[in-house]
């Protein structure tokens, strides 16, 4: 991804860079520097800067994830059993020393391993309601690396989210 990234900049290639500053960001710190060595300064502050700006929204996006309203059977729940599963459920969340990455956020996978056991239908509500958060979160990415957004990439955004 680090050459590409360098290309990219290098040729200005904008519709590219969201997804590649994304993509370098990924690693941890110490592999980002052996690999920036063709960056610039600048360069390399905007990834590190917009690798901060993604994992601290990551975090909030799980430390959240079981927003009161959940608690509230809808009409539209799939909930099976006969009291309503969410009303008592239990979401331990991520260890405070853990700072989750964007990666680790899908709904199924958090759901699975941070939500007390619920029926299949609440599980499904839960992980929707993550994922929904993490399109909304998706979509920022541009402008956590300080770039233009994604309308200005020619509807990118559009290709890479479906």
């Amino acid at each position: 991804h680090f050459p590409l990234l360098a290309v990219a900049l290098e040729t200005n290639a904008e519709v590219l860079l969201p997804c590649l500053f994304f993509a370098c960001s990924n690693y941890d710190i110490p592999h980002i520097f052996r690999h920036t060595e063709s960056l610039s300064r600048d360069q390399i502050q905007r990834l590190l800067l917009g690798r901060e700006r993604m994992n601290v929204n990551s975090a909030h996006l799980v430390s959240t994830c079981f927003p009161e309203k959940l608690r509230e059977k809808s009409p539209k729940s799939k909930c099976r059993n006969e009291e309503y599963c969410l009303k008592n459920a239990v979401y331990s969340g991520f260890p405070n020393s853990s700072q989750p990455t964007f990666l680790e956020t899908r709904g199924s996978k958090v759901v699975a391993k941070y939500l007390s056991p619920v029926c299949k239908g609440c599980e499904a509500t839960v992980a929707k309601s993550i994922d929904f958060r993490r399109r909304r979160l998706w979509a920022t990415i541009p402008q956590l690396y300080g770039l233009s957004s994604w309308e200005k990439d020619h509807g990118f955004a559009a290709l890479v989210t479906r």
